[in-house]
């Protein structure tokens, strides 16, 4: 059911600046909806639907679970191209 995984972020000063939380997360046609219920929306920064939202989701580092594609933005170590 949980189909991808992404970083939750504080974006509201209700919320620590260093706030960051990885959240499963399941796709819909207009948002992406996490395993605690919190909506976020594929428009707009990612962020919940409402007047004052305390979190967004960072749209990128949306990834689908079980990919090779790390969330922290390493890459994998680039092959000796001199051989």
């Amino acid at each position: 059911m949980w189909t991808h995984e992404g970083y939750e972020e504080g974006c509201d000063a209700r919320v620590p600046s260093a706030y960051r939380r990885k959240v499963m997360l399941r796709e819909t046609k207009t948002m992406w909806i996490s395993k605690d219920g919190r909506r976020f929306s594929k428009k707009h920064f990612g962020a919940v639907p409402g007047a004052w939202p305390m979190y967004r989701l960072n749209l990128s580092t949306v990834r689908p679970v079980g990919s090779n594609a790390s969330l922290t933005g390493a890459r994998p170590p680039k092959e000796n191209e001199d051989e």
